[in-house]
């Protein structure tokens, strides 16, 4: 899907519109301002942070003679846009959109520019929709650097499940290889509801009973944020970086999109227990699109 930036801008507003008006769960019309950041506080936040995130390659994948990594993306990478601001040397058609179950994406990633990203924690029965991006070492090391304040986790490759049916992805041999390692997993699994089962839902468990040299040499990489807080005044939820997000769903779906906006925790203040305040729309929600605070914002956009 190829849409303009006036037509793409047009399809997020449509978008919000009709997810308010069935799920009375996000504010279309409620906005507040804030005075712009410097360009030094916000370079600063996305640097100087970026030891927090892992660098570092593993044993098990110094002993891979050829690992092949993909990083789970859930908020900001799903746009193709933004992912190339990192590494312009990614294909186009190097991401693949999938559902991780187990993991719940909520608004508790602040950062040290003032403001809320997503963020993401391992939850039983939930599940997260995002692109599967294929990189290799050198550009996991710049997504490292870019995911400061995150910690680089593996997720346990059975938990990968496809997300739509006529998806490009399922032409690529990459992509059907991983859905059938998945696959194999779930099914070579002693007791087959184990998908279910508390000690599965994390990340990793790392049980390699049964895995194959091939599974080992798939690595898939989620990054999840230190020391989650929900958003408030101080840190609200800027207009910019959504809108980046929901671009990227946009190029997948309507329905990718959809599902990003109800699989989506944190909208509204968690300090509010006022319930009528709350459908009135009680949220930490700026519209920064005259002066994006967003560091990756499209100003073409």
């Amino acid at each position: 899907m190829v849409l303009s930036s006036s037509n793409l801008r047009q399809s997020v507003c449509a978008l919000y519109w009709t997810f308010c008006t069935h799920h009375h769960h996000l504010p279309y019309h409620r906005y507040y301002s804030i005075p712009p950041l410097s360009s030094h506080t916000l370079t600063r936040a996305f640097s100087s942070s970026s030891s927090s995130s892992t660098t570092k390659m593993s044993n098990e994948e110094k002993n891979n003679n050829n690992p092949k990594h993909y990083i789970f993306g859930y908020g900001s990478l799903i746009c193709p846009h933004s992912r190339s601001i990192t590494a312009p040397s990614l294909p186009k058609d190097a991401a693949h959109p999938v559902v991780i179950k187990h993991l719940q994406r909520t608004w508790t990633a602040r950062t040290g520019a003032g403001w809320t990203a997503v963020g993401i924690h391992v939850c039983q029965d939930a599940e997260c929709a995002g692109v599967l991006i294929e990189v290799d070492s050198h550009e996991l090391a710049k997504f490292d650097i870019r995911e400061g304040g995150y910690n680089r986790e593996m997720i346990n490759v059975e938990h990968v499940y496809p997300i739509l049916n006529n998806s490009p992805s399922l032409q690529n041999q990459n992509y059907q290889d991983i859905l059938q390692i998945a696959q194999r997993r779930r099914s070579s699994s002693n007791n087959p509801s184990s998908d279910e089962k508390d000690n599965d839902t994390h990340v990793n468990n790392n049980n390699d009973n049964g895995i194959t040299k091939e599974e080992k040499e798939v690595n898939i990489w989620v990054y999840i944020q230190n020391n989650p807080k929900p958003p408030t005044s101080l840190h609200p939820i800027p207009q910019s970086y959504v809108d980046i997000i929901l671009r990227g769903c946009l190029s997948i779906s309507h329905d990718f999109a959809m599902h990003f906006l109800k699989h989506t925790y944190g909208w509204y203040s968690v300090n509010n227990n006022d319930t009528k305040k709350k459908e009135e729309g009680d949220y930490i929600w700026i519209n920064d699109r005259h002066v994006p605070i967003y560091v990756r914002a499209d100003p073409m956009y």
